[in-house]
């Protein structure tokens, strides 16, 4: 499978625009040795030497500087986003182990532990998801980059991809920052401990997210609606769970405490 079809079937289709535009950038490639006729082969090294079009190669360069940026501006957005949705996670899990409910009022009203561990969990499930799609977003980028680059270099018979490569693309944020594998082992953690009871197989087994590509977009799609009908679902629970409450005593359920277990040193 060529790069251009690995990449669109690997993406992720609400972000389609925020990804490497891999085959303008291919095309652009091509339209700079577009003069076959001035053509030549090397007599040392046998290969085919192209003439390049200087301005069309300048406009590539600026493309190139203008893709990088848009995806690191949407990688920095995603990360924040997901950093805050876990640290949101990570209280109402140890808040519904910890007494802490409490703090939630939908919590309180309905007094249904069990009910709501369970939407607690779909958005565990939700959020991982989210979190294995933004680290595959950060490789797929990452490699449209050093391959168009290495095109580049290929036709125009030349390190200037590399360089670009080397300055630009291999120390850029989207690609170093390892924040979201540690959301991913923080993510998986937590629900083990607070929501699993402390069993990490278990856990993975519920946070397991098939492998990306193929018919992977209409999981997803799958996933998230159920995902959202689930919260439709306990909003109108929760609506009436609240008129009743004026009526009725309802008892209130133990809660137990969270295992006072490291999120960083379960195995």
């Amino acid at each position: 499978m060529k790069f251009g079809q690995h990449i669109q079937s690997h993406l992720t289709p609400e972000w389609r625009k925020q990804y490497v535009n891999y085959e303008e950038l291919k095309e652009m490639l091509y339209t700079m040795i577009g003069n076959e006729a001035a053509s030549y082969t090397d007599e040392i090294t046998g290969l085919t030497v192209h003439s390049v079009d200087t301005q069309v190669q300048d406009n590539i360069f600026i493309e190139l500087k203008n893709e990088l940026q848009k995806v690191e501006s949407f990688f920095r957005a995603q990360e924040a986003d997901a950093q805050f949705k876990f640290r949101e996670l990570k209280a109402k899990a140890t808040g519904f182990q910890a007494g802490l409910l409490q703090q939630h009022r939908w919590n309180r009203i309905l007094r249904l532990p069990r009910g709501n561990v369970e939407v607690l969990k779909l958005a565990f499930g939700e959020f991982y998801l989210n979190l294995i799609l933004l680290q595959n977003y950060q490789k797929l980028n990452y490699t449209a980059f050093r391959k168009i680059l290495k095109k580049h270099d290929k036709l125009a018979t030349s390190f200037i991809g590399l360089q670009f490569f080397n300055e630009k693309v291999q120390d850029n944020y989207f690609y170093t920052s390892e924040e979201i594998e540690k959301l991913i082992t923080e993510t998986e953690n937590v629900f083990a401990i607070c929501l699993e009871g402390g069993d990490k197989s278990t856990a993975m087994k519920k946070l397991r997210v098939p492998p990306l590509g193929g018919e992977r977009s209409h999981w997803v799609t799958l996933r998230t609606g159920f995902f959202n009908g689930m919260i439709f679902v306990s909003i109108v629970v929760i609506i009436l769970a609240s008129e009743l409450h004026h009526f009725c005593c309802i008892r209130t359920y133990p809660i137990h405490i969270c295992e006072k277990t490291s999120f960083t040193t379960l195995q």
